[in-house]
């Protein structure tokens, strides 16, 4: 069975230099646009594959197989994933950067390969829509590079995933020694910032 294939294309006045800092943050994007978290498995010794889980609308969970990301920087990358148990066997989303001007003409593209005609239903209604707000988010990521905002990425809608008592009884430790208003910056830094930023945090910088 052939893929279905959905695509969209638009321009925003960035150069592909200064917009792929901001586009191939995928894990603060797919937050900012308020999308499912992910949790990954360890890969198997010897695979660059990994498990992903997540929950579809925060209530039904699946899983999928995920290999490296495809990419060539400031020009593309794409997201491949093999899809468990779902109207789906697998998926891809890219993003393509053509420079057009002093702007870039960007291309997005969905190529689903369902295993049935219910699957290719779905793709039809749910990827044009998908395309659609995916334009609009990444439209207003370069709007806020254009404004240069301190971050193009506005606070999650969904509250991040923490536990509560760990972080409490750490604040407290630390807090004797520091300002109030610390407290609050590192506190919201833990809570809100990708989970490879706070695992590889670097207090010189963030300080």
């Amino acid at each position: 069975m052939e893929p279905f294939r959905a695509s969209i294309d638009f321009k925003v006045d960035l150069p592909p230099n200064l917009l792929w800092p901001v586009f191939s943050n995928t894990d603060q994007m797919n937050r900012a646009v308020n999308l499912d978290a992910v949790d990954y498995d360890e890969p198997p010794e010897g695979s660059l594959i990994r498990t992903a889980h997540s929950k579809l609308r925060g209530i039904l969970p699946f899983s999928w197989q995920e290999p490296p990301y495809e990419f060539v920087t400031e020009r593309y990358y794409i997201i491949a994933r093999i899809m468990n148990g779902t109207p789906f066997r697998s998926y891809s989303f890219s993003i393509r950067m053509n420079p057009e001007g002093k702007g870039t003409r960007l291309e997005l593209i969905f190529e689903i390969f369902a295993r049935g005609g219910l699957g290719n239903w779905i793709a039809s209604l749910a990827a044009p829509d998908i395309l659609e707000k995916m334009k609009k988010s990444l439209s207003g990521f370069a709007d806020a590079v254009i404004a240069s905002r301190d971050t193009a990425f506005a606070p999650p809608g969904k509250t991040p995933r923490v536990n509560q008592r760990q972080l409490i009884d750490c604040i407290k430790k630390v807090s004797p020694a520091v300002s109030s208003e610390v407290i609050e910056k590192l506190e919201f830094h833990l809570i809100s910032a990708p989970d490879g930023e706070v695992l590889a945090m670097r207090p010189f910088v963030l300080s």
